[in-house]
């Protein structure tokens, strides 16, 4: 399959939002359109009110889509655009920083996410330095470790409830809970190198994970080519054209979960920007320039709810439950390298349901991470 073989459908009711929550709004299309509308200004303070939002995408550009956000509405909290070109006015940037509207960008491709805007944004300096001083190697350490420890063990469980809920398979989700219990006995006086025995855990949880993945068989609707075995079986995290890491996926299922990834690393870095914290600095991840690590420490807690999602979709054949879209091998593509890519309405529908999950979820998470760094003392790290 190639580019030009992506999903072809002109039905725009497919591009429209598919959860109930209209606070996020998923942009898509070849090159999408925002630009401010309408409103009066007055000469006197030189202000302009009653303006929209006009967002035009789409499919096709001889068939698109037009959608407006008021200024008066405050439904829209979270623009999340699938493109990688378009024409956003700098009117358009300002209105969505004048009305709070979050907005990200997100590659299909496999790039990471750009965050170009936040709601609710605040900067705690004094929250951020202590983060900065959770480090490892820094007086703060074992409070680093503390939030490491929380976030992997959520990681299992998340990863437990798939296993036997999702997996049906509740010895392995016996197996993977059994990590939990190792992650939560380590302390700092009970191992010397205090991360590395945490990731031991999340590691052997791991492994016992992905391994129950394989041989899942994509559910697919009207099979229009042959398809290599790749995309009719789930070979493992693994990438087969690059067996060390798992970043350029070669079957349907593993880049439904790396964007699925992205989108999810784009909640996070607004879930920290929101607590006061910095998605640059890391704990786990080191900091490394252009990266949020921060962000990628947070990840861990909600991966296993994008798992949970792509199972859903691949296992089901339908792309929101029950009398939804059904799932078409057209709906992703693959390159001259065998690298597989994502395209729409699959990519919207990830965005949004990650989206909708993330928003509940992240929230006290980042909290319980405040609380833990406030909560500690230089003395008492």
């Amino acid at each position: 399959m190639n580019a030009s073989q992506t999903h072809p459908t002109l039905d725009l009711s497919i591009w429209e939002d598919l959860t109930p929550d209209p606070s996020i709004l998923i942009v898509d299309g070849p090159s999408p359109r925002m630009y401010v509308t309408g409103g009066t200004r007055d000469t006197r303070t030189r202000k302009t009110s009653g303006q929209s939002l006009c967002i035009i995408d789409g499919p096709k550009r001889d068939n698109p889509r037009t959608r407006y956000v008021h200024a008066t509405d405050q439904v829209v909290k979270h623009i999340v655009i699938l493109s990688g070109h378009g024409s956003p006015s700098l009117d358009a940037i300002r209105f969505l920083a004048d009305q709070g509207i979050t907005w990200a960008i997100i590659d299909a491709g496999g790039k990471s996410p750009r965050i170009l805007g936040t709601s609710g944004q605040t900067i705690d300096a004094k929250l951020m330095r202590l983060q900065a001083m959770a480090a490892p190697g820094f007086p703060l350490e074992w409070a680093g470790v503390q939030i490491i420890r929380e976030l992997t063990t959520l990681k299992l469980e998340g990863q437990a409830f798939n296993a036997e809920y999702v997996l049906s398979n509740p010895q392995l989700a016996k197996a993977i809970r059994s990590q939990i219990d190792g992650a939560l006995t380590v302390t700092r006086d009970t191992a010397k190198d205090t991360l590395a025995s945490i990731m031991g855990y999340e590691g052997t949880g791991a492994d016992a994970y992905w391994t129950a993945w394989k041989g899942i068989a994509p559910l697919w609707h009207r099979i229009t080519t042959v398809l290599k075995p790749n995309w009719l079986s789930y070979p493992g995290r693994k990438s087969l054209r690059r067996s060390e890491t798992n970043r350029k996926a070669t079957d349907p299922i593993n880049a439904a979960l790396n964007f699925g990834y992205h989108a999810a690393e784009s909640w996070c870095i607004i879930a920290l920007l929101a607590a006061g914290l910095d998605p640059r600095m890391g704990i786990q991840h080191v900091d490394t320039d252009g990266r949020a690590s921060f962000a990628l420490d947070l990840i861990e807690t909600v991966r296993p709810i994008v798992d949970e999602i792509v199972l859903d979709i691949f296992m089901t054949g339908r792309l929101n439950g029950p009398g939804s879209e059904r799932l078409d091998p057209r709906m992703l593509w693959s390159d001259r390298e065998g690298i597989v890519h994502v395209s729409q309405p699959l990519t919207g529908v990830i965005a949004q349901r990650v989206g909708l999950r993330c928003q509940t979820h992240l929230s006290p998470v980042v909290r319980r991470i405040a609380d833990l760094l406030t909560s500690t003392t230089m003395s008492g790290s």
